[in-house]
Formats: C-alpha cells, sequence, structure tokens
C-alpha cells in the first residue's frame, strides 16, 4: 500500500470525542418545536490527527471577506 494510502486511512479514523451543538431551531408548520443538532470536532482534534499520521502544511486566504483553507499532506515525495 502507498504511503499515501495509509496517510488517508488513518485520517479517516473515526473521532471519538464528537461534541454536539444545535445548529438551528424554530416552530415548524405545524406548531412543534424543533432543533436541529450537529456533531463536530474541536480543531485541536483534527490538527492533533494530522501531526500524528502525516506530514503537513496549511495555507489561508481571503476572498470577499470569506476565508478560505487548504491542507497539503506529504506522501510518496511529494506534496
Amino acid at each position: 500500500m502507498s504511503e499515501l494510502k495509509n496517510i488517508l486511512a488513518e485520517l479517516a479514523r473515526p473521532f471519538n470525542d464528537l461534541q454536539w451543538k444545535v445548529q438551528t431551531c424554530g416552530i415548524s408548520k405545524s406548531g412543534k418545536e424543533y432543533a436541529v443538532c450537529v456533531p463536530y470536532i474541536d480543531a485541536r482534534d483534527a490538527q492533533q490527527r494530522l501531526d500524528q499520521s502525516c506530514i503537513w502544511q496549511d495555507d489561508y486566504w481571503d476572498v470577499g471577506g470569506i476565508t478560505f483553507c487548504k491542507v497539503g499532506v506529504f506522501a510518496d515525495g511529494q506534496w
């Protein structure tokens, strides 16, 4: 198996410490209250997984007030 496949398999492992937050809530057309909850991980957990799995780099830039991020992984001798 190539180094990249090994890294991707490691990065794909499930996180054990999921947290939950309410994404939206309100009252439906039928008058019932509702909430939509979504799981998330802390950014530090993602960084720790990357640190443990591979050599990586990140790049940030703004377009029209929106910040974008690109993550690069060094594997099989290239980015």
